[in-house]
């Protein structure tokens, strides 16, 4: 059976100032999601930890993944959308996910097609598109793949809220950065004993 997928939170430090659903939806927004065919918010508004903070802040790839969208995106301004590298649980079934970044800076320091690892940096915060304050709206759609290697579809297009899901069950209490503060300190580590390895074979040869 396939893993449960696990999100590292995007921001560093992490505030959810709305979440997913029509019941958690700030009710005098939800005309406003109404006319774009939604019962709701279909993401999670994050700031860093207020919107005074949040302008400028490194936004983090929260699963590793493949670049499948990186550019301008109608009324969420410019956003990062990532692919899953292998499926996860989902319903019982093996299923690819995407996450979604949006309201970005327009220099994006990603391509389409790019693989990136959990932590790295995709994007930098704004508030691009259609919103008051800046904020990061983050997002995830279960998907499966089409005839061609490139298509892909939304499993749950037609619930209300254009294929996105709650992130609720799958994000980590770790941030990116703090993983990616310990994957470096673990690298450091792996290469100081790697050094301390080969030092001590060099000595073992001399005494031969």
């Amino acid at each position: 059976m396939a893993k449960t997928l696990k999100l590292l939170k995007p921001l560093h430090p992490f505030l959810v100032t709305q979440y997913f659903g029509k019941d958690k939806t700030d009710p005098q927004y939800l005309e406003a999601y109404k006319k774009l065919g939604l019962l709701g918010h279909n993401g999670w508004d994050c700031v860093r930890p207020s919107p005074n903070l949040t302008e400028g802040a490194n936004v983090r790839a929260s699963h590793d993944g493949e670049v499948m969208y990186a550019g301008a995106d109608a009324c969420f301004g410019y956003g990062v959308v990532l692919k899953t590298l292998e499926p996860f649980d989902y319903n019982g079934a093996p299923t690819f996910f995407k996450s979604i970044y949006s309201h970005i800076d327009h220099k994006i320091p990603v391509k389409v097609g790019q693989k990136v690892e959990a932590g790295d940096i995709i994007a930098t915060a704004s508030h691009t598109g259609c919103n008051v304050k800046p904020h990061l709206h983050w997002g995830l759609k279960p998907i499966y793949q089409g005839e061609s290697p490139w298509t892909w579809y939304n499993v749950e297009q037609g619930a209300g809220y254009l294929g996105a899901i709650d992130l609720e069950p799958y994000v980590s209490p770790m941030t990116a950065y703090e993983f990616s503060g310990q994957v470096s300190r673990i690298k450091e580590q792996i290469a100081y004993f790697k050094n301390k390895l080969v030092e001590l074979l060099a000595k073992l040869t001399l005494l031969k």
